[in-house]
């Protein structure tokens, strides 16, 4: 269990990596280069490439999701309205919990996770 918790709570900064170093700034104003990122995600700091290449693999294997909106919606009902940092990881572990997670690329994520980093790919 605890690496499991490891590998999660890795993922989770290695998305607030990739974010950070896509352009986004840490103060509330998170952006990207063509889509704004809700004020929510700003505790992330992540490598965007690595984010991004896990993201169109998901993406990949499952095409219906390859849209922004739709994308940032079904995090929003993931994290219940919560919209904060605290919210999204309290949802990844229920998701774990409950089982709901993917394959990609070898990576065991949680589908809020998985859709992140895709979200990240249809972004940058």
């Amino acid at each position: 269990m605890s690496n499991a918790f490891s590998r999660r709570r890795f993922l989770l900064a290695a998305l607030a990596s990739a974010l950070a170093a896509s352009g986004c700034r840490m103060t509330g104003d998170l952006t990207t280069a063509r889509r704004p990122l809700p004020d929510w995600l700003s505790g992330l700091d992540l490598d965007p490439a690595a984010a991004a290449r896990l993201g169109q693999v998901y993406l990949a294997a499952y095409p219906e999701e390859n849209d922004a909106q739709g994308l940032l919606d079904a995090l929003v009902q993931a994290v219940g309205g919560g919209e904060t940092f605290a919210a999204l990881d309290r949802a990844v572990r229920a998701e774990y919990a409950r089982g709901e997670f993917v394959q990609v690329n070898g990576w065991i994520l949680s589908r809020s996770e998985a859709r992140l980093y895709a979200l990240i790919a249809v972004s940058g």
